[in-house]
């Protein structure tokens, strides 16, 4: 079993088959603005804010966050005034526990 699948986090956990799900619905809908990719208040200096939280936390304190990011947006998107943003931000938290898997 690989580190992945030992954490849940495998190509058959309910967390696999979601990133397959937001992988395929990235692939068919127009991405977001820069508001959930690069937000500005975010870009502000050399070292973009996720990059700075991923080196105070490292790998295994990194891929916690983005889970814990994907689940508040999948919360809330339902009560806020821009779901799809709310959306958009949790595929784009997905995708980068995708990336940092790989």
């Amino acid at each position: 079993m690989s580190g992945a699948d030992e954490q849940g986090f495998g190509p058959n956990s309910c967390w696999g088959k979601f990133a397959a799900l937001a992988i395929a619905w990235s692939a068919t809908t127009k991405q977001a603005t820069d508001s959930v990719n690069h937000p500005p208040h975010y870009t502000q200096t050399e070292i973009e804010c996720i990059d700075a939280i991923k080196a105070a936390l490292g790998s295994d304190g990194f891929h916690a966050y983005c889970k814990g990011q994907v689940i508040k947006y999948l919360w809330r998107a339902e009560h806020k005034g821009n779901r799809i943003e709310d959306l958009r931000k949790a595929q784009w938290y997905m995708e980068r526990m995708m990336v940092e898997l790989i």
